[in-house]
């Protein structure tokens, strides 16, 4: 059975994501890039996390696990992923709805295309280890 925690922010739930235990899911959310997407990520006019809140991590609810196996599920098949290597990444599903970082505008020139964000939405994947 793939584990699967649950981050709450000032006692709602979040996102989910899979690791191997909680303190490899506690590792994923001290990578500053997490972080900052977490602060980057926005609820209405209002950050995810505002960067001093506790992250908390929990077991999934029964409903909140069968978001994240939904959504991990769908993007393995849409993708045609090997299930096995999918395992091998960090997976996260957003449990709220949340609006992506606003893109900055390019300052050199109008063709230049910003990054791609790490994990905007649901069944996106984020590799562990960066």
């Amino acid at each position: 059975m793939i584990a699967v925690f649950v981050a709450e922010i000032a006692g709602h739930p979040v996102f989910a994501l899979n690791a191997p235990a909680m303190d490899a899911a506690e590792t994923t959310l001290a990578e500053p890039g997490v972080q900052l997407d977490l602060q980057q990520f926005r609820i209405g006019d209002d950050p995810l996390w505002n960067g001093i809140d506790e992250i908390v991590l929990r077991e999934p609810t029964a409903p909140e696990r069968a978001l994240w196996e939904a959504s991990f599920f769908k993007a393995v098949r849409e993708r045609s992923l090997v299930l096995e290597q999918a395992l091998q990444e960090t997976w996260i599903c957003m449990l709220v709805a949340v609006a992506p970082p606003p893109r900055a505008i390019p300052e050199v020139s109008p063709l230049r295309q910003p990054p791609p964000g790490r994990w905007p939405s649901i069944g996106r994947k984020r590799r562990s280890g960066r």
